[in-house]
């Protein structure tokens, strides 16, 4: 008799945390291009480690030197983009679409960097700028839009007060009226190898599977 409280107990935790599960995933809806490339997009930074189906869009961040930057595309693991917690990323897809976003427990990051901040409430221009170390001689670029070639669209941020929201980078060029940057996309390395444990490996000697550039290799 213990046996059977002890089964249905069990089958109730299971359905506890299936339910939590399900109440923590995600719709995130892309929406048009505002340029005329033809894509859609939507903004996602989430607050718990989350994944997304490499065939639902593209996932990219961005990183910046100070005087230029680039936005780099997510390397995918077991065919899923792994985004963790407080990391901005740009989903980009060809056709509106609900992008289905999943908690997760890995701890395996397709980013190495981003330079895109998201503030998680309004505020003020001065109050922004104390708490990201914007300087006499850096600039803040807001993300607008993609540009016609599909690339992602920053222009100068000349407003009084962040969006709660909204993508902003911290950069070192020097706005001349309304130009935005434009910038190519660029791979992540795609010459990183990891374990199935999803640990980067520098040299596989070991005889084992590991996962190059999202595809999985045998050492013998």
């Amino acid at each position: 008799m213990k046996k059977y409280f002890v089964i249905i107990a069990i089958m109730v935790l299971c359905l506890k945390c299936m339910n939590a599960l399900a109440q923590d995933t995600i719709v995130i809806k892309t929406v048009p291009d505002k340029g005329r490339s033809g894509m859609y997009f939507a903004k996602l930074c989430p607050k718990y480690n989350v994944e997304i189906d490499k065939h639902l869009g593209d996932v990219f961040t961005v990183y910046s030197d100070g005087k230029t930057a680039r936005f780099a595309q997510g390397i995918f693991i077991g065919g899923k983009y792994v985004i963790p917690a407080g990391e901005c990323v740009i989903i980009k897809t060809k056709k509106e679409t609900d992008v289905e976003v999943v908690p997760s427990s890995s701890r395996r990051s397709s980013f190495s960097w981003s330079d895109m901040i998201c503030p998680d409430e309004d505020m003020s221009l001065e109050a922004f700028k104390a708490k990201y170390n914007v300087k006499e001689g850096k600039y803040i670029y807001m993300l607008t839009n993609l540009s016609r070639n599909g690339g992602f669209g920053f222009t100068h941020f000349g407003g009084k007060t962040m969006k709660a929201g909204n993508f902003y980078i911290i950069n070192t060029r020097k706005p001349t009226g309304s130009t935005g940057m434009r910038l190519p996309i660029v791979r992540g390395d795609t010459s990183a190898v990891y374990n199935l444990k999803g640990e980067r490996v520098v040299n596989p000697k070991a005889p084992g599977i590991y996962i190059r550039n999202g595809k999985k290799f045998v050492v013998k």
